[in-house]
């Protein structure tokens, strides 16, 4: 009989300050995308995007929904 994996929240938000704390975590632990997923009940794919979104600005990290995106003209 398969074991069933406890389903997380889909929709948590997490604060500036979670995902410094985590980002941090990950990069402190030699990139250990997989436990540290597991230790803060985060999926791998977000944590994987913010740790990248914060080597290339540390401002990567800042909530954006509802803004407007900057269009070429």
């Amino acid at each position: 009989m398969r074991k069933r994996w406890k389903q997380r929240e889909t929709n948590k938000k997490f604060s500036l300050e979670e995902r410094v704390e985590m980002v941090l975590y990950c990069i402190a632990n030699n990139y250990d995308y997989s436990g540290t997923a597991v230790k803060f009940q985060v999926k791998y794919t977000n944590l994987y995007n913010w740790v990248q979104r914060y080597e290339k600005s540390r401002a990567g990290l800042e909530d954006r929904r509802g803004q407007k995106s900057q269009t070429r003209k």
